[in-house]
C-alpha cells in the first residue's frame, strides 16, 4: 500500500504540470492573435526621392513687333539719300560720315523723320492700337522692305513698307521710313507728307523732324528746314544727325556763327564730320591757319572714317599751296 501511493502521486503531479504548460502555451498562442487585430503592423519606411530644384531660365516671349525704334541717317555730299542700315531684321540708326564739300553741302536723310513745308505744329503722341490681323504678315513685309533697302532697291523697299501701312496704318515708324525711303529716290515731296503725317501721331519724333528738315531744305526752304532741324535738337540736343543736318543748313544759308556753333556741338560728341565742318567754316572766314589746324587734327582722329580724312586731306593741300 505504502509503494502505490507514491507512485500515484508522481504521476498527478505529471498531469497537473502537463495541464499547466498545455494552458500556458494556449494563452500565448490567444494573446499573440489578440496582438496582431488590435495592434496594427509598422509599415515599411519609403523613401520619396525629391530629384533636385533645378534652375529655370525665366524665357520672355516677345511678340514680333517692327523694331524700328531708330532710324538710319546718311550724310552725304552728294545728292540727299536716306538709307536704312539694318541688321535684319532690325532697324538701327547709323551715321554714314561723308565729307560734303564747302561749294555743294547735302543733307541726308534719316530714317524715322519728318518735316511740314512749314514746321507742323506740336502735336502730342497719339497712341493707337495697330490694326493688324495678321502680324506674322506685317512683320513679314517689314522684313521684305529692309532687306531691299540694304541692297538699294528703294523701289522694293517702298512697296514693301506702303503693304505694312495697309495693315497698320497709325504706325508713325513705318511712316517716316516711307519718308526715308523716298528721300532716297527724290521724291522730296512725298518725303516731306509722309512726315508729316509721322508727326501727326507723334510730334516730337526726332528721326521725323530730321527726315522733314532735309526734304524742306531739297525743295528750297531752308528756313523751314533749320525750324524742323531745330525742334530735333531742341527735343534731343545731342542728335548727331539732328546736329549735322541743322549745321549743314545754316552753312549753305550762310550763316556762319550759327553753323560753327552747331557744328561745334556735334564736335563735342565726338563726331569727327563737327570739327571737319569747324574747319570749312572757319576756312569760309578766311582764317586760314585755323582751318588748317583743324583739317590736321580731323586727319589724326581715330574716329574720323576714310572719307572725313580724304577731304581734310583735300583741303590741307589746298590752304598749303
Amino acid at each position: 500500500m505504502s509503494s502505490a501511493a507514491p507512485g500515484k502521486n508522481s504521476r498527478r503531479t505529471y498531469l497537473v504540470i502537463g495541464a499547466v504548460a498545455a494552458a500556458a502555451v494556449a494563452g500565448g498562442g490567444l494573446l499573440v492573435v489578440y496582438l496582431q487585430t488590435r495592434i496594427p503592423s509598422s509599415p515599411s519606411l519609403t523613401r520619396q526621392v525629391i530629384p533636385p530644384q533645378s534652375q529655370m531660365a525665366a524665357k520672355v516671349v516677345e511678340t514680333p513687333v517692327p523694331q524700328m525704334q531708330q532710324s538710319s541717317v546718311r550724310t552725304v555730299a552728294a545728292p540727299v539719300t536716306s538709307t536704312l542700315k539694318t541688321k535684319v531684321p532690325v532697324a538701327r540708326q547709323t551715321a554714314e560720315k561723308t565729307a560734303p564739300s564747302p561749294r555743294h553741302l547735302q543733307a541726308t536723310g534719316a530714317k524715322h523723320a519728318t518735316a511740314a513745308s512749314t514746321a507742323p505744329r506740336e502735336t502730342p503722341a497719339v497712341e493707337r492700337k495697330a490694326v493688324v490681323k495678321d502680324r506674322a504678315s506685317l512683320d513679314a513685309y517689314l522684313f521684305a522692305a529692309r532687306s531691299a533697302e540694304a541692297r538699294r532697291d528703294y523701289s522694293q523697299a517702298m512697296h514693301q513698307y506702303r503693304k505694312a501701312l495697309e495693315a497698320d496704318p497709325h504706325n508713325y515708324r513705318i511712316l517716316n521710313n516711307l519718308a526715308s525711303t523716298s528721300l532716297s529716290m527724290g521724291m522730296f515731296t512725298d518725303a516731306l507728307g509722309y512726315a508729316n503725317r509721322a508727326l501727326q501721331l507723334k510730334g516730337d519724333y526726332v528721326s521725323a523732324l530730321v527726315n522733314g528738315g532735309i526734304a524742306q531744305g531739297r525743295l528750297g526752304n531752308e528756313n523751314g528746314a533749320r525750324i524742323m532741324l531745330g525742334r530735333a535738337v531742341a527735343v534731343d540736343p545731342v542728335n548727331r544727325m539732328a546736329l549735322y543736318n541743322l549745321a549743314l543748313s545754316q552753312e549753305r544759308s550762310a550763316l556762319l556763327d550759327d553753323a560753327l556753333s552747331s557744328y561745334r556741338r556735334l564736335s563735342d560728341t565726338g563726331d569727327a564730320q563737327g570739327m571737319l565742318g569747324m574747319a570749312r567754316i572757319r576756312e569760309r572766314r578766311g582764317e586760314h591757319q585755323d582751318a588748317l589746324r583743324l583739317y590736321r587734327e580731323v586727319t589724326a582722329l581715330p574716329e574720323a572714317g576714310q572719307r572725313v580724312r580724304e577731304a581734310a586731306r583735300e583741303r590741307i593741300n589746298v590752304l598749303d599751296r
